[in-house]
């Protein structure tokens, strides 16, 4: 990496990061590219767009959010949404399905990026299946998004008694 850009939070990272894709779709003449896809249950920030992006109903009620830029995929933990008999592999193709179906509803030409923590840290720290960004990465790049991953979790205390 060549470059930082630091930032002061998680959530005016995630702000950031939305806007820079926002300037870049510009940029390059398509200004209809400006819906972001992130994950129920994930956490992404407290600001007014890092809550959109966020999928817990909480950080939502009494705030009109989610914004309307703003759509929201599946969870991929494997152990509390997968159907009776579904391996994760399965899980992992019926979330990559899913979330294909989402693009072509919205209109790929509508769709500016995917946004998710490659672990989920906001309910426990859950690891998605295994073939998750492998299968979900074919659907964004076959349909010309663009993936950001990021990590809220890297929390540390010190202390000294």
């Amino acid at each position: 990496m060549a470059k930082a850009f630091f930032v002061n939070s998680g959530s005016e990272a995630n702000d950031t990061q939305v806007k820079l894709v926002w300037y870049y779709n510009n940029a390059l003449g398509r200004p209809n590219k400006k819906k972001f896809i992130a994950r129920s249950k994930s956490y992404h920030g407290s600001t007014l767009i890092a809550a959109s992006l966020s999928g817990l109903p909480a950080l939502h009620q009494q705030f009109d959010l989610p914004a309307p830029f703003v759509l929201h995929t599946d969870c991929p933990h494997y152990w509390r949404y997968h159907l009776l008999g579904e391996t994760e592999e399965d899980f992992a193709t019926r979330l990559a399905t899913n979330l294909e179906n989402l693009i072509l509803k919205e209109g790929p030409e509508t769709i500016a990026a995917f946004i998710a923590e490659p672990v989920m840290g906001a309910r426990g720290v859950i690891p998605p299946p295994a073939t998750y960004f492998e299968k979900g990465s074919y659907v964004y790049d076959s349909n010309g998004k663009k993936y950001i991953g990021h990590v809220l979790g890297r929390r540390c205390r010190l202390a000294m008694f």
